[in-house]
C-alpha cells in the first residue's frame, strides 16, 4: 500500500470516527429539544417515541457495523459505508422534519448541514457526493410534503385552515424553493470544494517531491561526510611521516645543515603543522555531524586550562606586534568538560583573534563565575565581523568577509560551536566593524555531590 492511499485510508476513518461521534450528539440534543416542544405545547409523546426508538436502533446498528468493519475497510468499501450512513441520516433528518412540524419544522435546514459536511469530507476527488445529497435531500423533503398532501401521512405544522389547491401551491412553492437553493448550495459547495482539493492535491505532490529531495540530501551528505573522514585518516599518516622527517634533519640527526636550509624546513614544518590542523578538523567537523564526535567530561580547572592555552600563544602574539592579557576574579574555577577538546575551542579562538587583529591590538582571555555556568571570553581589537555575517559565523565552511589572504576554510568555529553544544553550554559572537570581536561561550560548573 503506497503513502497516499495510506493517507486516504487514515484521513477516511478519522473522518468517519468524527461523524459517529457528531451524530450522537446532534441525536441527543434533537431529542431533547423534541422532547421539551412536546412538552411545552402539551402534545402527546405518541410520534416523539417511534422516533426515539428508531434513531437509537439506527445508531447503534451503524455504530455496530462501524465498529466492526473500522480496520478490515478499504478506500471504497470506505466510499460506500459513507454514502450509505448519508443516506440513513437524509432518512433520518426528514422523519426529523416531519415529526417537528412538516411545513413549520425548524429543522430543514439540516439537509444543508448535510451538504456542507458531505462538500469536506467526499472521497470524490472534487466532492461530487454534494450532488448526491442534494439530489436525495430534494427527493425526501419533496416526496414526505406528497405524501401529506395525498393524506397518506398526516399533515403536522398545519396551524391554520387552507384548501387543498392553497397547500398544493404552498407544497410546490416548497418544494421548488427547496430543489433550486439545495442545487445552488451545491454547486457553489463543488467549485469552492474542488479548488481546495486542487491546492491539497498540488501540496501533496510538492511535499512528496521535497521528501524525495531531503532524502536525497541526506544520502549525499552522509557520503560526503564518509569521503572527508576517509581522506582525513589517509592523510593523516603522510603527513606524519613528512613531519617527523623534518623534525630528524631540524634535530641534526642525519646530518648537520645551514641557516639557510633550516629556515625553509621551519616553514614547511609550519606549513605541515597547518595542514595536520586542516585535517584534523575536517575529521572533527565530520565527526560532530555524525554523532560520533566523543566527550569525556571529567572534574578540571576551566582557569588553568586558559591560562595554559595564552602561553602557548604568547610567543605568536609577540611576533605579530600584539599583547595578551588574561582576566578573571576567580583563582579556580571547577567546570565539568573534556579538557582536550575545550583546549581545542580556545586554540581556534585565539588563532582566529590573532590572525584577524592588526599589529599593536590587544586580544583579552576572561574567565568569570555565571552561576550555574562558567563564561569564557576572548576579545580583541581586530577588523570585527559585518552584521550580516554574525549569523552564518559558526556554518561549517562560512568565511567571513576579513581581510584578504587571510580567510581559514571555515571549520574552526563551527567545530568550536559543536564541542561546546556538547558539553551543554552555548557559545555566540558580539562584533563591530572597526571595534572588534569578542566570542563568548559557556560551560557547566562542576558542582561535588555532598557527603
Amino acid at each position: 500500500m503506497d503513502i497516499d492511499t495510506q493517507g486516504i485510508l487514515s484521513d477516511a476513518r478519522q473522518r468517519l470516527a468524527w461523524g459517529f461521534e457528531l451524530r450522537y450528539i446532534l441525536c441527543l440534543f434533537g431529542l431533547f429539544s423534541l422532547a421539551v416542544a412536546y412538552y411545552l405545547n402539551g402534545h402527546h409523546y405518541a410520534p416523539f417515541l417511534p422516533l426515539l426508538s428508531f434513531l437509537l436502533v439506527y445508531n447503534l446498528a451503524a455504530h455496530l457495523f462501524y465498529v466492526l468493519a473500522y480496520k478490515r475497510l478499504k478506500v471504497r468499501s470506505l466510499a460506500v459505508l459513507e454514502g450509505i450512513t448519508q443516506l440513513f441520516d437524509l432518512v433520518v433528518i426528514t422523519a426529523l422534519i416531519y415529526f417537528t412540524g412538516l411545513l413549520d419544522s425548524p429543522y430543514w435546514f439540516l439537509y444543508l448541514v448535510m451538504i456542507i459536511l458531505s462538500g469536506f469530507g467526499s472521497f470524490s476527488a472534487y466532492s461530487y457526493s454534494v450532488f448526491f445529497i442534494a439530489f436525495f435531500s430534494v427527493l425526501f423533503y419533496t416526496g414526505l410534503l406528497i405524501l401529506a398532501y395525498l393524506g397518506i401521512l398526516p399533515a403536522y405544522g398545519l396551524s391554520f385552515i387552507i384548501s387543498p389547491q392553497q397547500l398544493l401551491l404552498i407544497i410546490f412553492n416548497r418544494a421548488l424553493y427547496t430543489a433550486v437553493s439545495f442545487f445552488l448550495f451545491a454547486v457553489t459547495l463543488f467549485y469552492f470544494s474542488k479548488n481546495l482539493n486542487r491546492q491539497k492535491e498540488a501540496l501533496s505532490e510538492q511535499n512528496q517531491q521535497l521528501l524525495l529531495l531531503n532524502e536525497e540530501l541526506k544520502i549525499l551528505n552522509q557520503m560526503k561526510d564518509d569521503l572527508i573522514a576517509n581522506l582525513s585518516h589517509e592523510l593523516r599518516t603522510p603527513l606524519s611521516i613528512v613531519k617527523d622527517g623534518i623534525g630528524l634533519i631540524l634535530d641534526g640527526i642525519p646530518g648537520s645543515i645551514n641557516d639557510k636550509q633550516r629556515e625553509y624546513l621551519l616553514d614547511s614544518k609550519e606549513s605541515i603543522d597547518r595542514l595536520t590542523r586542516i585535517v584534523g578538523n575536517l575529521l572533527n567537523i565530520a565527526k560532530i555531524e555524525n554523532k560520533s564526535f566523543e566527550i569525556n567530561a571529567q572534574p578540571m580547572d576551566i582557569i588553568k586550562l586558559a591560562q595554559k592555552a595564552m602561553d602557548y600563544f604568547m610567543g605568536k602574539a609577540a611576533k605579530a606586534g600584539l599583547t595578551m592579557e588574561f582576566k578573571s576574579k576567580e583563582e579556580s574555577l571547577q567546570v565539568l568538560a573534556d579538557a582536550d577538546k575545550i583546549y581545542e575551542v580556545f586554540f581556534n579562538l585565539i588563532d582566529d583573534a590573532i590572525k584577524f587583529t592588526p599589529p599593536g591590538g590587544r586580544i583579552t582571555l576572561g574567565i568569570k563565575d555565571a552561576g550555574r555556568m562558567a563564561e569564557c571570553f576572548i576579545q580583541d581589537t581586530g577588523v570585527g565581523i559585518p552584521k550580516e555575517d554574525q549569523k552564518k559565523i559558526f556554518q561549517r565552511f562560512f568565511r567571513a568577509n576579513h581581510e584578504p589572504g587571510k580567510k581559514g576554510v571555515g571549520l574552526g568555529l563551527a567545530i568550536c560551536k559543536g564541542i561546546v553544544e556538547l558539553h551543554q553550554g552555548k557559545i555566540w559572537v558580539e562584533s563591530e566593524v572597526g571595534w572588534g570581536t569578542r566570542f563568548i561561550f559557556t560551560l557547566p560548573k562542576f558542582v561535588a555531590s555532598p557527603t
